[in-house]
């Protein structure tokens, strides 16, 4: 059980850091079409893959 809070605590150091990186860059005004603007979209990608909830509606048994 302690493996499952250290993963738990890494992972919200990670999200941490992935928030305070996007507000610097959110806060820079990033033109689209540059490096930046592309840096920022990976962050709130990476952020809402952290944050969203996982749904097992869509999982299937496969069929063989």
């Amino acid at each position: 059980m302690s493996t499952q809070t250290g993963n738990d605590k890494e992972k919200d150091v990670y999200l941490d850091a992935l928030k305070a990186q996007g507000a610097e860059l959110l806060a820079d005004h990033p033109a689209e079409g540059t490096i930046e603007h592309a840096r920022l979209s990976l962050i709130d990608a990476k952020i809402e893959q952290l944050t969203r909830p996982i749904t097992a509606d869509s999982w299937k048994t496969p069929e063989y």
